[in-house]
């Protein structure tokens, strides 16, 4: 359902490039593609349900990121062993092109996950999916992380779900997993990366995959290398549509940062 090697879309350098789905051909990008993505140049995090007075109409407070359902853009789930409200999601002073920093408490287990309200991308049959997104992890050997699409689920980090498609990363052990009905695949390619530490975005990675809906082919990359494949797969997750989730836990008792350039979702119509 794809075609290799066109560059008619995309960033350069960018996996998207890559790939072009011939539904394009003789169409416009609005008509034939739709498109979702996010530099992360604002955040504004509420983590509960604050209100202020409006004209004597109690509001809730606004934000991008919310722990309210269904108020904010993102919905946030947060693990606080202290419960003394330490975790932010601010976008960075000194990150140039907008980072996202979402930290944790300080409390071994501690974590924080965002999902985009709204599940809207789906694989069909008829429908192709790409995911890109760039990302840097503060202590990679100390921290458990989740990135990728899976349904409206408020603990990814804990049992991953029944449908996703997603990049887990579990003390520096990297794979790709996808699930469909509960069962779970696993690509075990593994890619080596560096702490960031405390700088904004600091050895970033970039992650894509991209999923041929008519063939159940999954493509995976990291650095717009591809890492990993499996073609005809039957738990490519084709029957719930999914949403955006990064997810952040600390193992250890310090309060650690998943960084976050942007991201970029395009699927055919």
């Amino acid at each position: 359902m794809f075609a290799a090697g066109v560059a008619a879309l995309g960033m350069a350098g960018s996996v998207f490039a890559q790939y072009t789905p011939r539904s394009t051909e003789g169409g416009t990008l609005s008509q034939n593609l739709s498109v979702y993505s996010d530099d992360f140049y604002w955040a504004g995090y509420i983590a509960n349900a604050a209100v202020t007075n409006l004209g004597g109409l109690a509001v809730l407070k606004g934000g991008k990121f919310s722990e309210v359902a269904d108020h904010s853009e993102w919905l946030v789930s947060v693990t606080d062993g202290d419960s003394d409200g330490l975790e932010t999601i601010t976008v960075s002073d000194n990150g140039g092109s907008g980072w996202l920093e979402i930290k944790t408490n300080n409390k071994a287990a501690d974590d924080v996950e965002i999902q985009k309200n709204g599940e809207a991308f789906a694989v069909t049959s008829t429908r192709d999916l790409w995911f890109e997104t760039k990302i840097a992890i503060d202590d990679v050997d100390q921290d458990n992380v989740v990135v990728g699409l899976t349904v409206a689920d408020t603990d990814v980090l804990g049992s991953l779900g029944n449908d996703f498609m997603l990049f887990h990363f579990n003390q520096n052990t990297n794979v790709f997993k996808w699930a469909k009905n509960g069962t779970i695949e696993t690509n075990t390619a593994v890619t080596t990366w560096t702490d960031s530490g405390a700088t904004v975005g600091g050895n970033a990675k970039t992650l894509s995959f991209f999923v041929d809906g008519s063939e159940s082919d999954i493509f995976v990359y990291v650095d717009n290398v591809l890492i990993a494949s499996n073609k005809g797969s039957t738990n490519v997750p084709n029957d719930e549509a999914l949403s955006p989730v990064y997810g952040i836990r600390t193992i250890d008792t310090g309060a650690d940062s998943l960084w976050i350039d942007y991201l970029e979702i395009r699927q055919t119509r």
